[in-house]
């Protein structure tokens, strides 16, 4: 088949990077299951497409660069294998002695460690450039800055290509520039306005900058802040409509795309080491 749209944007000039929004211990699941619905004649077309979504035979042809993750999505892994997390979980109960917090603990970093293993190859041919798998902290610690640093490093133990998924909270940008400042990648999430992004940013660029004072090997480090568009667009739609202002589609998709635009042009004209991922798009109008 030609080239599928995405494949052309993703092959230009511009610095564009696709991610998987999920485990990638179900993408296999989710492409079957997604090539079932179509007919026999666009099943051939796109399967070459979805085949090189993710390759971990031929990864510097591989579409999906990256790949984020939280303990929502890991549990979608669970449901897609019930038999093999079943018998995880049963090897081991007897050594967290019924220690549920443990256990779970334990569940969540196998998720993270096999899902990193699959875009290990990417990671590899790019130079550590790509194929990084972000996995987000535990959403009870977001005001904690010992336990997101804590477990922060326990993960990263577990693969060179994992990222730290830290909240847009006070805590979690002082938790970003303290990972920053030790070279262990980061992304931030739940992040929906511009100051939270330029928070985020000089975060980033404060603990970079100590890093590199420090001597510390930056070459395997990298650093993204997601920004959830369409979250946005929905919060702000319904705080508009309680002021009496009713928004059109167009306007809400503008506006979103606004905080993104000028945070970008900030960001670049700091010359911040940081990448914006626009997630939670919205189709239309």
């Amino acid at each position: 088949m030609k080239q599928h749209f995405l494949e052309k944007l993703s092959c230009g000039d511009l610095g564009l990077e696709f991610w998987w929004d999920s485990s990638p211990l179900v993408f296999d699941e989710w492409k079957e299951n997604f090539l079932k619905k179509l007919d026999k004649n666009k099943r051939n077309m796109y399967l070459s497409f979805f085949n090189n979504l993710i390759s971990e035979s031929n990864p510097s042809t591989q579409f999906f660069l990256g790949a984020t993750t939280n303990p929502i999505l890991a549990w979608k892994a669970i449901l897609a294998d019930r038999v093999s997390w079943s018998r995880f979980v049963e090897s081991k109960k007897k050594s967290f002695r019924e220690n549920a917090e443990a256990l779970f603990w334990a569940l969540y970093m196998e998720i993270a460690k096999l899902g990193a293993e699959k875009f290990l190859p990417l990671y590899e041919s790019s130079c550590k450039k790509y194929g990084y798998i972000s996995v987000q902290m535990d959403i009870r610690d977001m005001h904690n800055i010992d336990a997101m640093i804590a477990k922060a490093e326990e993960l990263v133990e577990l693969s060179p290509n994992i990222m730290i998924k830290v909240p847009g909270t006070a805590t979690g940008y002082q938790v970003i520039e303290k990972l920053t400042e030790k070279g262990i990648p980061t992304n931030n999430t739940l992040c929906f306005v511009y100051s939270q992004i330029l928070t985020c940013a000089n975060s980033i660029k404060r603990g970079y900058d100590l890093a590199v004072k420090q001597g510390v090997d930056m070459k395997s480090w990298r650093s993204v802040i997601t920004h959830m568009e369409g979250r946005f667009g929905e919060s702000f739609e319904k705080d508009a409509s309680a002021q009496g202002v009713l928004l059109n589609e167009g306007e809400i998709r503008l506006a979103e795309l606004a905080i993104f635009k000028k945070a970008y042009q900030a960001i670049k004209l700091e010359g911040i080491p940081t990448k914006l991922l626009s997630c939670s798009l919205r189709i239309g109008p």
